[in-house]
């Protein structure tokens, strides 16, 4: 499920409450991984994938005291962990750098965490909600692209981006590298 999808569906709970509310905040997901080279072209690994989506600040009053009313905001956080196997298809050793395509598919678990954050008010009231659910995880890399530097100053340092789709995102994710 992508961080817009799930912006969607908080959006789609609170449009009758809240029909003007402003836009959710979506959280780019953030990805650490480690590859560890098996063969030139096989490499295996480790990823780790945290995001959020959050409304904005939301109003809801207190019936039994007017004029009181409680400010918050719901969360929706999302994590996962995950083991990744990527051929790569295609490698160019160069003087200067080293260019790879890959492949590949992670496996794994996910867990969503929703939250209400009271930011202000007494929230006797309002209908809090906190709940966690988890479940299996994968992302499938249809193509990704990575190039390790080797120049003095960049030496190990690299680029890479991926087109794939699965629990950490569906679309393009770049980012940089560091080859030990």
């Amino acid at each position: 499920m992508s961080q817009q999808q799930i912006s969607d569906q908080l959006d789609e709970q609170l449009k009758y409450d809240y029909p003007n509310k402003a836009n959710n905040t979506i959280q780019a997901p953030q990805i650490i991984g480690y590859q560890y080279h098996i063969k030139e072209r096989l490499s295996i690994g480790l990823v780790y994938c945290i995001s959020n989506v959050q409304t904005p600040t939301l109003e809801y009053p207190d019936f039994q005291n007017p004029g009181e009313v409680t400010e918050y905001t719901y969360r929706v956080g999302l994590n996962s962990f995950l083991g990744s196997v990527d051929w790569h298809w295609y490698v160019r050793n160069g003087n200067k750098s080293t260019l790879a395509l890959n492949s590949g598919i992670a496996l794994g678990v996910f867990n969503v965490n929703f939250e209400t954050n009271i930011l202000s008010g007494d929230a006797s009231n309002l209908p809090q909600i906190n709940l966690s659910q988890g479940g299996s995880g994968w992302q499938l890399t249809l193509v990704g692209i990575k190039q390790a530097f080797h120049y003095r100053y960049l030496k190990g340092f690299g680029y890479h981006a991926s087109l794939g789709l699965g629990v950490n995102t569906i679309g393009l994710t770049t980012g940089i590298n560091y080859t030990l």
